[in-house]
């Protein structure tokens, strides 16, 4: 997910004070790229929507928990992208793994979301997740790796920043003959995916967000 061109962060950025110490025993590993990230893609309607479940008083700094956890994730199952500039942005992707290693995946996810930001979340990231799974498979062949969230600090993008995040990842799966995929709920975004080699492969309509996506695939290039 790509956020909107346009949307100025920096007072959101000046505002969010995340303590120096952990947070309720969490350990970041990424504290300031997961502050870009948050900052990127806070008004995205599957952020939105699990910030609804939150605490107003905790919100943004659950949800940047939320954005260090992903990238976390990524690096341990699949590929992370970081911009030398930590205010710039950062890719994330998840590669396609053992049934044992998904399941393990998808454990660890739902308990951190259940401990860190709460049940009535987890069941909101739940019915999206499920949802995508569920209209995503038919159009998989199980192989591909998932670019499961990009942001770019909006004062940053139009730089090709986000390009140079995506487009360092796919020169390795275009080595490895491998596709990808991704969905966007923003129409604006889709240009840009387009520019990297993808194509929209379906449109769904989420139940629980209320708000569009497209599923959009990306066979290997020749380099």
């Amino acid at each position: 997910m790509l956020a909107d061109k346009g949307y100025d962060s920096q007072a959101i950025v000046d505002a969010i004070k995340v303590k120096e110490e952990d947070m309720d025993g969490y350990r970041f590993r990424y504290r300031l790229h997961a502050q870009t990230i948050y900052t990127a893609l806070c008004q995205d309607p599957f952020y939105a929507t699990l910030a609804k479940t939150l605490n107003n008083n905790c919100c943004q700094e659950r949800l940047i928990m939320y954005m260090d956890y992903s990238m976390q994730e990524s690096e341990e199952f699949g590929e992370l992208s970081i911009s030398e500039n930590w205010k710039h942005g950062a890719s994330l992707w998840l590669k396609s793994i053992s049934n044992g290693k998904h399941k393990e995946m998808k454990r660890r996810k739902k308990h951190f979301i259940e401990k860190y930001l709460g049940p009535e979340c987890l069941g909101a990231y739940n019915s999206i997740v499920e949802f995508m799974s569920e209209k995503t498979a038919p159009f998989l062949s199980g192989n591909e790796w998932y670019l499961s969230i990009v942001g770019v600090s909006p004062e940053y993008q139009g730089q090709g920043i986000g390009q140079g995040l995506v487009d360092v990842v796919l020169q390795s799966t275009d080595k490895l003959g491998i596709g990808t995929y991704l969905e966007t709920f923003s129409p604006r975004n889709i240009s840009f995916y387009e520019r990297l080699g993808y194509r929209v492969a379906a449109s769904f309509l989420d139940p629980t967000t209320q708000s569009e996506y497209a599923l959009m695939k990306r066979q290997t290039l020749q380099r």
